[in-house]
């Protein structure tokens, strides 16, 4: 590859800053880190909060329930996702209306949403009891409060995608 560079007649490939350019792509990114950063804080501030207000303990059983109630979003992002991007690009390529596709995609997903976060609403207690030593007994409540919450990890997560669908 690197041969290729001496061995091709004609303009050479040269790095080269483009101001314009630059400008363009920071004055762009910048609204994307900002978004990044408010995101990120947006969906931590349960542990910020907690990590001030209660023991470490406490904070560490509090963190097993939550990634136990963010478990159904995450497969569903995991499983959906690329799916339902493909769908939306096929859609873009046909010149199909996007909202009649989207409202057939994503009632789906929310009602098998619904279903798995009431399933882990009913087996998170004994998800929990056969997994963890009654030391992590606490997790329990943590756990239902999680799942059904509006707003917590279970229904949101930091890119917003399963509210989005």
């Amino acid at each position: 590859m690197l041969a290729s560079h001496f061995l091709v007649r004609g303009e050479r490939n040269r790095l080269h800053w483009d101001k314009e350019c630059a400008q363009s792509l920071f004055k762009f990114g910048r609204w994307i880190f900002v978004s990044t950063v408010l995101t990120f804080f947006a969906g931590e501030a349960d542990r910020i909060i907690y990590g001030k207000t209660i023991s470490l303990a406490l904070l560490g059983i509090y963190n097993i329930a939550d990634q136990l109630a963010s478990l159904p979003t995450q497969a569903i992002i995991r499983i959906a996702g690329p799916v339902t991007f493909s769908v939306y690009s096929r859609v873009h390529d046909r010149s199909t209306s996007l909202s009649s596709v989207f409202a057939k995609v994503r009632a789906p997903l929310l009602i098998i949403a619904g279903w798995a976060i009431t399933g882990l609403i009913v087996t998170g207690p004994g998800i929990i009891r056969l997994l963890f030593d009654p030391r992590y007994e606490a997790a329990v409540g943590f756990s239902n409060y999680s799942s059904s919450t509006p707003g917590s990890r279970s229904s949101k997560q930091p890119t917003g995608r399963l509210c989005s669908l």
